[in-house]
C-alpha cells in the first residue's frame, strides 16, 4: 500500500472515531453512557434520563448533524493534503446475479455519505429503541417503587399474572 492510501484510510477512521466519541460522550468527565448505563450505582430514573438524553442527542444529529460532519471530514482531509471524496464507479453486475433493474448511482459524493450517515443514525435510534422500550422502563420504574416502598404490588401482579404469588408479594412489602 502506498503512503497516501495508508494515510486516506487513517483519516477516515480518525474522523469516524472523533465522531462516535462525541456522539457517545454525553457526561461531563470520561465515562461514556454504555460506561455509565453498567454502573452499580445507577438507579432506574437516571439510566432512562440518559437514554432519553442519547435519543434526543442522535435525533438532532440526524436532523442537524450530516453538515458539520461533512465539513469537518472534508476539511481532515484536505489539512492532510488527500484527495476529495469520490464517487466509486459503478460496477457491472454479474448477469446470473441480475435482477433486470439499474444500480443507484450517486450523482455526488456528498449525497452518497448523506445516504449512509442517515443509515447509520437510524440503525442507532432503532437499536436504542429495541434495547431500552420506554415500556420495559415504565415497568422497571413499578418494580423499583415497590421494592423501595414508594409504591404497591398491583401493576406488577397483572403484569405476571401467574408468575408471582400475590400473598408473598404483600407480605414482603
Amino acid at each position: 500500500m502506498t503512503t497516501a492510501s495508508l494515510q486516506a484510510i487513517a483519516s477516515n477512521y480518525s474522523a469516524l472515531l472523533e465522531f462516535l466519541e462525541d456522539l457517545s460522550l454525553n457526561e461531563k468527565g470520561d465515562a461514556g453512557v454504555n460506561a455509565a448505563l453498567q454502573k452499580r450505582s445507577l438507579h432506574l430514573q437516571k439510566a432512562r434520563q440518559m437514554v432519553d438524553t442519547l435519543r434526543e442527542d442522535i435525533k438532532c444529529l440526524r436532523e442537524e448533524g450530516f453538515q458539520g460532519f461533512w465539513e469537518n471530514t472534508t476539511a481532515a482531509a484536505h489539512d492532510l493534503n488527500l484527495e476529495s471524496p469520490a464517487v466509486p464507479r459503478p460496477r457491472k453486475i454479474p448477469r446470473r446475479l441480475e435482477d433486470g433493474g439499474l444500480p443507484h448511482c450517486f450523482q455526488t459524493p456528498e449525497t452518497m455519505y448523506r445516504q449512509q450517515f442517515f443509515e447509520i443514525m437510524d440503525t442507532a435510534s432503532t437499536c436504542l429503541d429495541c434495547r431500552f422500550s420506554p415500556s420495559v422502563f415504565e415497568r422497571m420504574q413499578d418494580v423499583e417503587d415497590f421494592l423501595i416502598g414508594k409504591g404497591d404490588c398491583k401493576s406488577i401482579m397483572e403484569f405476571y399474572r401467574d408468575d408471582l404469588d400475590e400473598k408473598k408479594a404483600q407480605a414482603a412489602s
